[in-house]
């Protein structure tokens, strides 16, 4: 005798009525509610009155992730009065899946498009921020965005609970995100982020969270904090992020500008000084603190590498860069020929006259 498969047995079932896919919500088949499921991701699929049903349908599917993942997605894109204390709930469920990571993401996803933050999601994004994918932490961050100062207290607890070399940009930064307006908060966290590093906190997680407090208060210190990562030999691999993070905070970093021009006046390391060079531009200095002497100098005697962030320098500054011009003509004739190009476009900006 012929065994049925359960492709047979879906061949020989009812077909789906496409204008009732509710009918297949309780069927004991995966694929069944699979494609119910799925079927109600058309919009105003899902109603007041089929919403149980359809809750219901996934309280079944405990482990089949296509179709909580799918149930989420649509859930996720409901509007009140659809989503309501019932969907939260499945939603906050599906969060703490550890094992499910694409569920975890469209449930995140979910709540945020629909601006909901329940009390029950603080955990369980909490512990998102330390998920080894980044994709994953970067939805927590964004979900808690919403409203950060309401978790505040669940975020530092998890923070605290984590061990520091563990801790990850997503989850400092929010933990800064979650002081609000609160100055007092904010130089709390920054002395916290300090004490912590020197026991050996992963720093490219400070630097992030440094960057944030900068951005968000008028203080000076994580400015500071930040600068020394760039000062300090033992950190040098650090150095690139923490340049990048002054360099995207743009004017915000105006009061490191002193402090990176002092250390371009005493680096000869090349990569250092085009790092600095490229911070020093993004940031924007005033005309009076260019560094004319250390450009004109590099310019004139530096390694070639380091000639082309010089000049980006000065095209910023042309009026009071032109004092840098004789250099840039000494230079060229000796230079090799893409470094010419260069040298001639800057000579050019700043006098009008071309070299050749």
């Amino acid at each position: 005798m012929e065994t049925k498969t359960s492709s047979d047995a879906l061949i020989d079932a009812e077909p789906l009525d496409p204008a009732r896919p509710e009918t297949w919500l309780t069927s004991d088949d995966p694929v069944r509610r699979l494609t119910a499921v799925g079927m109600h991701a058309t919009p105003g699929a899902i109603t007041v009155d089929n919403l149980d049903a359809f809750l219901a349908c996934l309280d079944r599917c405990r482990d089949e992730l296509d179709t909580l993942t799918v149930g989420a997605f649509i859930l996720g894109a409901l509007e009140p009065p659809l989503c309501c204390d019932a969907t939260d709930q499945r939603m906050v469920g599906f969060l703490g899946r550890l094992d499910k990571s694409p569920l975890r993401l469209a449930a995140a996803h979910g709540l945020f498009r629909q601006k909901r933050l329940p009390n029950s999601a603080h955990l369980p994004l909490a512990q998102m921020l330390f998920h080894s994918e980044e994709n994953i932490r970067q939805m927590a961050q964004l979900t808690f965005s919403l409203e950060p100062e309401a978790a505040a207290k669940t975020i530092a607890q998890t923070v605290a609970g984590m061990p520091r070399e563990q801790w990850t940009p997503e989850a400092l930064t929010t933990l800064v995100q979650s002081a609000g307006d609160s100055p007092i908060g904010r130089q709390q966290i920054g002395a916290f982020l300090r004490a912590e590093l020197a026991k050996g906190a992963n720093r490219l997680a400070v630097i992030a969270s440094l960057a944030e407090l900068a951005r968000a208060d008028s203080f000076v210190q994580p400015l500071l904090d930040l600068c020394s990562f760039c000062s300090n030999p033992a950190l040098h691999a650090d150095h690139p992020t923490a340049l990048a993070a002054l360099g995207g905070l743009g004017p915000v970093a105006k009061p490191a500008v002193p402090e990176l021009i002092n250390q371009l006046s005493q680096t000869t390391d090349p990569a250092k000084e085009t790092l600095i060079c490229k911070t020093l531009c993004k940031i924007g200095m005033d005309t009076e603190q260019l560094p004319l002497a250390r450009v004109k100098d590099r310019i004139e005697h530096g390694p070639e590498i380091v000639i082309a962030p010089f000049c980006a320098m000065l095209a910023l500054y042309p009026v009071a860069a032109k004092v840098v011009a004789p250099a840039l003509k000494l230079r060229f004739v000796n230079a090799s020929e893409p470094v010419r190009g260069v040298l001639a476009f800057s000579y050019r900006a700043l006098t009008g006259e071309i070299l050749s």
